[in-house]
């Protein structure tokens, strides 16, 4: 005897079925298009760091046992295709850091462009920037990319 081959189940709107109640998928749409929705910006940073050859790193480290690793600058590239007016270039500033601490050993740096990019973020050291041109400072916004190169200003040693 063969076995009845079942036709498609019927179910009313509302009606359970294994636990979950069955009605049709519904879609969520955003009130505008998804390609105005804010993205962040694609971005490349390189954290430049090096060695503090003081006088006491002189005196108890060498070229085999090198003293610790310092961040000496940063260097960012944030990317902006699609930005809808080109002519007006994406900005930065350094904000204070509210998580820092009473020390205040950090800061944050933001990248803004406007529609449709949202802002991006970057925890920095708090120390002074050395913005000459021939110390590696460079801040550019040409053919999408803003392209922002510091180093930070060496402290020299005083009695």
């Amino acid at each position: 005897m063969a076995r009845p081959v079942p036709g498609p189940v019927r179910r009313e709107k509302g009606e359970r079925v294994g636990g979950r109640r069955a009605s049709r998928q519904t879609h969520r749409t955003h009130p505008r298009p998804p390609s105005f929705l804010p993205s962040k910006p694609k971005y490349f940073n390189r954290v430049h760091t090096g060695y503090d050859w003081t006088k006491y790193a002189r005196a108890h480290y060498d070229g085999d046992n090198p003293p610790p690793k310092s961040v000496k600058g940063y260097k960012f590239n944030v990317f902006y295709p699609d930005l809808i007016d080109p002519s007006i270039a994406p900005t930065y500033r350094v904000e204070p850091d509210p998580a820092a601490g009473p020390q205040k050993e950090t800061v944050l740096l933001r990248f803004s462009a406007g529609p449709p990019y949202a802002d991006v973020v970057f925890r920095l050291l708090n120390r002074e920037w050395d913005t000459g041109r021939k110390a590696g400072y460079r801040s550019v916004f040409e053919r999408g990319i803003l392209q922002v190169y510091f180093n930070f200003k060496r402290e020299r040693y005083r009695r």
